[in-house]
């Protein structure tokens, strides 16, 4: 890993530290892709968003849904690192502080807080095994790819 992209990840992961860990019982994550190319594909994660159960997920934490709903339904393993966005073992409720409406149909995307946080590191490691997979290979990406789909099935990204 370079020194910026170790630099970065490391500022990121203070800055969510006081993080709301998921119960690892409830929420022990779960992976379906494993190979960087498939993962590094254009529109590859918005092709997986197929979780729509946010009560689901909210009644698993026995988590009111008058509070559930201004927090984010989301995947421990993220999408975009090969996590498994249909099976419920990947998801739990994470706080927002703020969000932003999308489009016309009512969605929003969380825009502050601890989820917004976790979603920035996501982002940086698609970016950096992506970076790896056309600079290194394949061989040093899906190194690269294991490490961090452990990294947060291992809650490491709150640490």
């Amino acid at each position: 890993m370079s020194k910026l992209a170790t630099i970065i990840i490391l500022a990121l992961c203070q800055q969510a530290s006081a993080a709301s860990l998921p119960d690892s019982r409830l929420t022990p994550g779960a992976i379906l892709e494993t190979d960087p190319t498939v993962i590094c594909t254009p529109g590859y994660d918005k092709s997986h968003r197929v979780w729509r159960n946010k009560r689901l997920t909210a009644a698993k934490y026995g988590i009111p849904w008058s509070v559930a709903r201004d927090m984010e339904d989301d995947d421990l393993v993220p999408i975009r690192l090969g996590g498994d966005n249909s099976d419920p073992r990947n998801h739990w409720l994470q706080p927002c502080s703020a969000w932003r409406e999308i489009g016309t149909q009512g969605l929003r995307e969380c825009v502050t807080g601890e989820a917004y946080e976790k979603d920035r590191l996501e982002h940086l490691d698609e970016w950096y095994i992506c970076h790896i997979l056309r600079t290194q290979g394949h061989d040093a990406a899906s190194t690269v790819l294991r490490e961090r789909q452990q990294y947060y099935t291992t809650n490491g990204w709150a640490r």
